[in-house]
């Protein structure tokens, strides 16, 4: 009987014994398996970081290039600005010295030879001619409304032009030619 028990307790021991090896292998197969499988993980983060960087600095060039064209926008913007601001000023002296008249077209040459078609014209009078009569043109004041009125719808154009600048470079659209 104890040689039973001895044999049993040994199959038994050698049942465990192989159980045990045989789950350590199991064990180690999992661990080297996890560990591969970390390995590719650790791989797919590097390359997606890589990308991923990539990807900022892309991010980072094309919004200093929309910046610098934003600036480059608002200089070309603030240069249009002051030259109809410019103009207007030198319509405004050329007015209140003479030099120019607004009338109101009447499809005729004026005193140049040239037709007269726009409403109103700005005509520059002859040197030592006679200023035209009020019955064909404006009184000073309106002259000088007028040419500012004119100023002023120039100067809304070059503010929606720089609207449309700035919404085709925000888009990456094309200027028109």
């Amino acid at each position: 009987m104890r040689t039973a028990i001895f044999t049993i307790a040994a199959v038994a021991a050698l049942v465990a014994a192989i159980y045990f090896i045989e789950r350590k292998g199991h064990i180690e197969g999992e661990r080297k398996a996890t560990l591969a499988a970390e390995q590719k993980v650790n791989v797919e983060l590097r390359e997606s970081k890589r990308a991923l960087d990539a990807m900022h600095r892309h991010i980072e060039a094309t919004e200093r290039a929309r910046a610098a064209e934003a600036a480059r926008i608002a200089t070309d913007h603030l240069k249009e600005k002051s030259r109809v601001e410019a103009e207007r000023d030198r319509a405004l002296a050329d007015v209140r010295a003479g030099r120019v008249r607004l009338r109101l077209a009447e499809g005729r040459a004026d005193a140049a030879g040239r037709d007269v078609v726009c409403m109103p014209a700005v005509i520059p009078g002859p040197a030592g001619s006679e200023p035209p009569t009020q019955e064909a043109g404006f009184s000073e004041p309106r002259d000088e409304a007028a040419v500012r009125l004119l100023a002023e719808a120039d100067a809304v154009v070059v503010e929606l032009n720089k609207c449309w600048r700035t919404v085709r470079a925000d888009r990456g659209l094309q200027e028109p030619q």
